[in-house]
């Protein structure tokens, strides 16, 4: 048509011609004016009121493709298409809001490693501690691991049986100062460890403390006796 218009005197074929390839290229068939698009609205409707609780399902192509069929339903619905388009684009949101998934439950989890990161770890033994670090790390990446779905929830819940595990093996430092619970068969065998040598001393000073009294009791009744006798 353009080649036409083009020409400074074209025949009446070539400009005939020139028509009819240009309306079988336009398909010029008259627009809907009766497409329903209620259930597209439906559609869109759902997808706003998921929309909401977004952050209750895992991350990923799945909650892609959903925000993408959202948007696209969105501007078809308020423009002048054809009611095939309209069902493709309600079927293609109804699809997208079923193929999204929940996120994997993490709550157990997340109590957990708050409740190990408020330990003071210099209060345990370091035989325990490093396999306890070890699997605080591992439950870290995996809570932080936000395209988990509830088709990965046993990996969640393996991860917290061994933080669990670790966490329970956990064994405080020694402390010598703590006082003997007699009712212990250990701490009463502890208990009975013979006197440092600071208790070797004062048992010593005692004795001599006595021998010297008895000694001073004797020579005051000799001396008594004594002038008693002249």
């Amino acid at each position: 048509a353009e080649e036409i218009l083009a020409q400074t005197n074209p025949s009446a074929d070539d400009i005939s011609s020139a028509f009819d390839r240009l309306e079988a290229a336009m398909n010029l068939t008259p627009i809907e004016t009766d497409v329903d698009k209620s259930k597209l609205e439906e559609a869109i409707k759902k997808a706003e009121e998921r929309s909401k609780i977004l952050a209750q399902y895992a991350d990923g192509k799945e909650k892609d493709q959903f925000l993408l069929a959202l948007e696209s339903a969105k501007k078809i619905a308020v423009s002048e298409v054809d009611q095939n388009t309209v069902n493709q684009a309600a079927l293609s949101l109804e699809n997208a809001l079923k193929a999204m998934k929940r996120a994997a439950d993490k709550t157990a989890l997340k109590e957990l490693i708050d409740q190990i990161n408020k330990l003071d770890m210099n209060q345990y033994t370091v035989e325990t501690v490093r396999p306890l670090i070890d699997a605080l790390e591992a439950a870290q990446e995996i809570y932080l691991d936000t395209t988990l779905s509830v088709d990965d929830q046993k990996q969640v819940d393996d991860t917290l049986s061994a933080l669990k595990e670790a966490f329970d093996k956990l064994e405080k430092k020694s402390d010598s100062s703590q006082p003997v619970d007699p009712t212990d068969p250990d701490s009463s065998s502890s208990g009975s460890a013979e006197p440092q040598t600071g208790d070797h001393t004062s048992m010593l000073w005692i004795g001599v403390a006595f021998f010297v009294s008895a000694i001073a009791i004797s020579l005051l009744g000799i001396k008594k006796k004594w002038y008693q006798a002249k």
